[in-house]
């Protein structure tokens, strides 16, 4: 019946039954959406979990390569002969051995080690994909190239401390002017 108002009670009664018809409904869609919310978050966090775990295994099989590498530059091929490191290495010129030569020794070797591990991360992983790419620190044959990259860095280090310096200021890597 068209043309008919309703009464305030009748509407009431009607909005009650529509809200029993509809309630269970719109309670079953809003936990259907919170169990798909749980879910979605459930299987991001996994992704992000087996990601992190991927970084980690490649990280350790990265380190592992480059100690190698850097042992391998060091006593194998012993690249510093061909092209001279930037700071003294006391221990590649001793016929002796000492603590202080061995713990010298260590250090620049992981040094090495801890270089070619920041390049591959930096800039491998980075530009490995461009078209001109980037040499792999991670491979024998670019060992060399690492080695003159190093050097040419450090002695950059070695050159903005000493500019440091010369203005006054505490050095980061040099204790005093380098005359």
């Amino acid at each position: 019946m068209t043309g008919i108002i309703r009464s305030k009670t009748e509407e009431a009664k009607q909005d009650k039954e529509l809200v029993k018809k509809i309630k269970p409904k719109l309670r079953d869609y809003v936990i259907k959406e919170q169990q798909m919310a749980a879910i979605e978050a459930v299987k991001e966090q996994d992704d992000y979990k087996k990601k992190v775990n991927e970084f980690q295994a490649l990280a350790r099989i990265v380190v592992k390569r480059a100690e190698v590498l850097s042992i391998m530059c060091f006593v194998e091929k012993k690249l510093w002969l061909q092209i001279p490191p930037t700071v003294e290495m006391k221990w590649l010129n001793k016929t002796v051995s000492s603590p202080q030569l061995e713990a010298e020794q260590k250090q620049d070797m992981w040094a090495f080690a801890r270089y070619l591990f920041n390049e591959f991360f930096r800039n491998y992983m980075e530009h490995k994909d461009d078209k001109a790419g980037y040499p792999n620190p991670m491979e024998d044959k670019n060992l060399q190239f690492f080695w003159a990259k190093f050097n040419a860095d450090l002695s950059l280090v070695i050159k903005a401390d000493q500019m440091r310096i010369n203005k006054g200021n505490k050095g980061v890597i040099l204790d005093t002017k380098i005359n």
